[in-house]
């Protein structure tokens, strides 16, 4: 894929030689918004909230043990702040994915190199 125009991709080969009859381009903001669909797609595919929900399970069995004083409570809580923490992360990972919020894709100046 090379630049054809300004915010425009299209056939490398036929851009650098000149020998392939592709005339077909795509604009840098429809590459964009495939790539992040695809991305969205894939981060909240079932496997991702299979994650959470699974957290979620190790969460309650901790603090099930820890409620019921069975085990090491010191190794319980930082089992617990460790599962809680990746929840967290996979939360914040998901919703900022979903709100939108994250930071814009940025394309290489491929001109340039």
């Amino acid at each position: 894929m090379a630049i054809m125009a300004k915010d425009r991709y299209g056939c490398s080969t036929r851009k650098r030689k000149g020998t392939c009859d592709n005339a077909t381009s795509i604009t840098r903001a429809q590459v964009e918004g495939r790539v992040l669909a695809s991305l969205e797609q894939k981060l909240l595919a079932p496997d991702n909230l299979t994650a959470i929900a699974a957290l979620d399970v190790k969460i309650t069995r901790i603090l099930d043990q820890i409620e019921d004083g069975v085990g090491d409570a010191s190794l319980l809580h930082r089992r617990l702040n460790q599962r809680q923490e990746e929840r967290a992360a996979l939360s914040l990972e998901l919703e900022t994915l979903s709100s939108g919020t994250q930071e814009p894709l940025v394309m290489p100046d491929l001109v340039a190199a």
